[in-house]
């Protein structure tokens, strides 16, 4: 058997020979520094979609508590039962206490917000639904409708 001494150089790593500069693969591209600034960008978009429902669910849920005469107005015109507002109130309040939950874990990124943010989406698709079949027009179609992409958006940044 040939000693490792005695065979010629075949690679990088030789017994005895230093490594040299021209068999070293080329460097990497940077992706690890995109991508990180890619992952940091999408949280803080989700971080931010975040408060923007809660605060949204929060002052809504308080309108409807209240009766406002434009969302009982609004639930008649959809042909919900009276009271229904209430009800409507509740689903906000769980969107915004299950977001604030999300901040809870620490990360405000994980699963409950994520799992939070797709009932948003469908909430306000249901609500889209029922301004459709009132046959709203433009300005009452409107909040529901950029609500509605906002969710969807959420949802697919926090998943």
């Amino acid at each position: 058997m040939l000693s490792v001494q005695e065979t010629p150089y075949v690679g990088r790593f030789a017994r005895g020979w230093h490594r040299l500069a021209t068999t070293d693969p080329p460097a990497a591209p940077p992706y690890s520094t995109v991508a990180v600034q890619y992952a940091h960008a999408v949280h803080l978009a989700a971080q931010i979609l975040s408060v923007f429902f809660i605060v949204v669910c929060l002052l809504s849920a308080l309108t409807d508590y209240r009766h406002h005469p434009e969302i009982v107005a609004t639930m008649d015109r959809f042909g919900l039962p009276s009271g229904f507002e209430v009800i409507a109130g509740v689903t906000k309040n769980l969107a915004a206490f299950g977001l604030i939950l999300g901040f809870a874990t620490g990360s405000g990124f994980g699963t409950l917000t994520a799992v939070t943010a797709t009932c948003l989406a469908a909430y306000f698709f249901v609500a889209l639904i029922f301004h459709a079949r009132a046959h709203d027009s433009g300005p009452q179609l409107a909040p529901a409708a950029v609500l509605f992409l906002l969710a969807t958006l959420f949802a697919v940044v926090s998943w």
